[in-house]
């Protein structure tokens, strides 16, 4: 418990520290970011041989990757957000035109749009923008959205060796119109239940989900607020609570609303901490892989083991010991068995009964402003 909280503050101070003392350059390319993946991620920043290294931290996995293991289209985006951030560091009081080359040809739909609406608000700002690309379903993407804005001036140039005196402004023989939002059906007066059935929200996995990959449909009950995130691209906790860090804006969604949405999201969490007292956390492969106390003879054959307990790492050490894998040593059970408690995987405990964790959720409800129904239902969402 000492070294957890050790680790906690520890890395709290981190944080604080890297927040104060960030650049306003990174700030800025930091919120670009998040603006551009719709709250999905967040730029984060190291300092490795006296050199800047870029991360992104996925907002729902709570994971960090370097640049090296992004996608291409995420990584583009980081790279789009913090180059953007230094041209507007480095420019006094003359904005120069910002020249982007095929920018969305790694993007899927949804990033597009994003990346569009960014240089769209860099140029309703006082800057030029050029965009060249040879592929027509960009032109046309970037014609959709320029046709739907009311203070901008655009022009649609062709270079194609053909003179023209004045810009070409409509694009003729174009693919039919990409999708730029989640194909999302909207709810059309359908309850909060049946709408369900016309999103499918996942269920909730009670022992390993965290709360940032809850889906929004356990904790907003207004269904077309809920379809208006869902239309944006936010769809987990996570991620609305990343948009709304970074100063995002949806329609409906009131301060009054966020502190509900907040309180709710809260019990949920403490709902499961509770509920995992005293019961083991499945794991995979990857787990027994980082324990290191399974060599390459066995690892194939304790994962299968493992994969026909369904991932249960009490079962697990249980078949082990009763001698399921051959000649697996006694050492090499206890090495696994100490790592899986070390790491909160196996819970000596004994499970919370079910008046003791009903005892909890409602002194945490009482400290609150929503009701003891609302609450009831968000609980009855997860275990239903």
């Amino acid at each position: 418990m000492a070294s957890i909280t050790g680790n906690m503050v520890i890395e709290t101070l981190k944080q604080t520290h890297r927040e104060k003392n960030q650049p306003e350059v990174l700030k800025r390319g930091g919120s670009l970011f998040n603006k551009i993946t719709n709250g999905r991620y967040e730029l984060l920043t190291d300092e490795h041989n006296n050199e800047t290294v870029f991360k992104a931290k996925d907002t729902i996995l709570k994971e960090s990757q370097p640049l090296s293991e992004l996608s291409t289209g995420t990584r583009v985006q980081l790279i789009l957000a913090v180059r953007l951030a230094f041209i507007e560091h480095n420019e006094t009081a003359l904005s120069l035109p910002l020249l982007a080359d095929e920018l969305l040809a790694n993007s899927d739909d949804i990033r597009a749009k994003a990346i569009i609406d960014t240089l769209i608000t860099i140029s309703k700002e006082g800057r030029q923008v050029f965009y060249f690309t040879a592929q027509e379903d960009e032109a046309f993407k970037w014609k959709s959205m320029l046709d739907m804005q009311e203070s901008i001036d655009y022009a649609v140039v062709p270079l194609d060796n053909k003179t023209t005196d004045t810009p070409v402004r409509h694009i003729s023989n174009l693919p039919t119109a990409p999708k730029l939002t989640y194909s999302v059906p909207p709810p059309e007066g359908k309850t909060h239940e049946a709408y369900a059935a016309g999103i499918k929200p996942p269920e909730v996995d009670l022992l390993r989900d965290s709360i940032n990959k809850l889906h929004l449909w356990y904790l907003i009950e207004d269904t077309e607020l809920l379809y208006r995130c869902l239309s944006q691209g936010i769809v987990y906790w996570g991620q609305l609570q990343s948009f709304l860090n970074h100063q995002g804006q949806i329609p409906g969604l009131t301060d009054k609303r966020i502190n509900a949405l907040r309180e709710k999201a809260t019990i949920v969490d403490n709902f499961l901490r509770d509920y995992r007292v005293g019961r083991p956390k499945p794991i995979d492969r990857s787990v027994l892989i980082h324990s290191e106390a399974i060599s390459g003879n066995f690892i194939d054959e304790v994962d299968d083991l493992l994969k026909s307990l369904n991932g249960n790492p009490e079962k697990l050490i249980e078949a082990l010991k009763a001698g399921q894998v051959a000649k697996f040593r006694t050492k090499n059970i206890e090495e696994l068995n100490a790592y899986l408690e070390d790491n909160g995987y196996i819970d000596n405990a004994d499970p919370l009964p079910q008046d003791e964790i009903q005892t909890h959720i409602t002194a945490l409800v009482s400290t609150m402003s929503i009701s003891h129904s609302d609450a009831e239902r968000v609980i009855e969402r997860l275990v239903t």
